[in-house]
This record gives C-alpha cells, structure tokens and sequence, in this order.
C-alpha cells in the first residue's frame, strides 16, 4: 500500500518520514493553492508588462519624432505594424488572463464558487460600464478572425494651457476608424451603434488604458478573495517544515517534499515545502498595488 511520506534532503542523504493521510491531503491541498495563487499573479504580470510595452512603444515614438523630425507620412506608415504588435501582444494577453483564471480559481481557494462568482460579477460590471472594455473586447475578436486593429498612427502637438507661452506637449495617436471596422463587416454590431455617436474615427489609446485599469481592477478584487487561503496555505507549510527541520540533525538549507511512496519505494513527488513562492507572489503583489490609471494621469518625463 501505498505511503505518504515527507521527503528531506540534504547533503545528499535523504529520509523518508511518514505522515497521515489526513496531514497529506491537508499539506497537498496548501501547495496547490501555494503554487495556483502565484501562477495567477503570473498571469497578470505578463498582461501589465504587455501593457507597460506599449504605453512605452508610444512615449519612443513620440520621443523619436521631436527630435529627428522625420518624414512624416514615411515614418507614420511605417510605424503602423509595430503597433499592431504591441496592441495584439496586449489584447492576447488580456484574453490569456480571462480565460485561465476561472480554471485557476478552482485551484486556489478552499471556496472556489464564491470567488468565481465575485470575479464573474466584477468582470460583467466593468464590461456593461465601461465603452473601452467593450471597445477592447470586440476588437480582439475582430482581430482572430478578420484584421488588425492599428488603423494609423498620428503625431501632434498643443499648448499644455491655454497660455500661448505654456510649454508645448508633442503627442501619439493610434487610429481607430469606424467606417472600416463597418466596411469589414466582423466587429461586433451592438458596440459599432455605440462608437457611431462618438463619430468616426478614435484614439484607440483610451479605450486601451479604460481596458487594462478595468482588467486591473478585477484582478485586485480577485486577490483580495484569495488572500485568505493564500494565508493559510503558507502557514499550513511553515508548520510542516518547522516540525520537519526541529528533528535532530535536520539542516535550516535542507530540501522537504511532499511524496507518495509505493510499496517498491517509488516516489512520486507533488511539490517542495518552500516559501519561495509565497516570497514572489508578494513581491510581484507589491509591484501593482494599484489599477493602471492612465485615463487620469498623462505620462512625462518631467
């Protein structure tokens, strides 16, 4: 039959010691939830770093053309595909996130239906009040089965006041055209109506900073619901590892697994006792205490 067993290793000697099966499963269901709750955060990571990487493209562009002062029309036109890549890498990402993390959910709470719902209900909120999630969200579709979602690039600039003697703002535009959207035949009827009162072209960059600050919201909902069990599974993992490392001989570096063994002494690992996880996910956690809010805020190095 079958034993479950904690596996300690250090300088290569290894011991097996036996636990039961009701510390197994409750030691188990704590490194899923250790392990889930950071791949989420993951997750999100790489969505906010696709985000960063066009927020970025855009400030380079603008950048670039005060002080070169290009040809204009050429360097428009040429810039158009890399846009297109950064806002597909964003909107695939944002996809990615959506999908996956009702999956994850499952995984990483001792109560997943409650969370669920509660991330449901804040996804479904922020898409009826919100133009721009709605705007982002028929456009990724628009996107796998039709065309690209970069329509131009523009270059401008203002006065940042109405005083003529204010400082000049050079700014960059991604065109979004409603009669080619209309023309293509692909992009959702119900947010064309919407986008019609607006006119007939856009700056795609607010519906994208509405899209990624509504993302941002849900997901730190979502890590509010899941901070308790990520709680109590790192706790659950401490204690197994002090009571592990408090016997004789045991090393503060050695290396504890979680393991079945068979009779023939085959091992089948499910996870390392470690904090290491835990100290990530609160250090990613710590790099975005807050929603992305470019809507309000206008970027500058000044």
């Amino acid at each position: 039959m079958a034993a479950c067993s904690l596996i300690y290793s250090s300088n290569d000697r290894e011991k097996q010691i036996s636990i039961d099966k009701d510390e197994f499963a409750r030691v188990s269901l704590a490194l899923e939830i250790d392990r889930t709750q950071l791949t989420i955060e993951e997750k999100y990571h790489i969505l906010l770093e696709n985000y960063q990487e066009l927020e970025e493209e855009l400030l380079r562009f603008s950048l670039k053309l005060t002080l070169h002062s290009p040809d204009p029309w050429e360097t428009l036109r040429d810039a158009t595909p890399l846009f297109d890549r950064r806002v597909l890498n964003f909107l695939s990402s944002a996809r990615m996130y959506l999908d996956q993390i009702p999956s994850d959910i499952s995984i990483a709470s001792r109560n997943p239906e409650s969370v669920l719902a509660d991330f449901e209900k804040s996804r479904s909120g922020h898409y009826d009040q919100t133009l721009g999630y709605r705007v982002c969200e028929a456009l990724r579709n628009y996107t796998q089965h039709k065309s690209l979602p970069v329509h131009g690039v523009t270059y401008g600039w203002r006065h940042g006041q109405e005083d003529a003697d204010a400082k000049v703002v050079n700014y960059s535009g991604l065109k979004l055209n409603l009669s080619r959207l209309e023309a293509d035949g692909k992009f959702k009827s119900t947010t064309l109506e919407e986008l019609r009162l607006l006119g007939d072209n856009y700056d795609l960059k607010r519906f994208l900073r509405e899209y990624m600050h509504c993302l941002g919201e849900v997901h730190i909902n979502l890590r509010k619901n899941l901070q308790g069990d990520g709680e109590w599974a790192i706790e659950e993992i401490r204690q197994m590892r002090a009571r592990i490392l408090s016997l004789p001989d045991a090393q503060p570096d050695g290396h504890i697994s979680l393991a079945v063994v068979d009779d023939d002494g085959q091992q089948e690992r499910k996870g390392g006792l470690t904090t290491i996880r835990y100290n990530r996910r609160k250090f990613m956690q710590a790099g975005s205490r807050r929603s992305p809010s470019l809507v309000q805020i206008q970027l500058s190095s000044e």
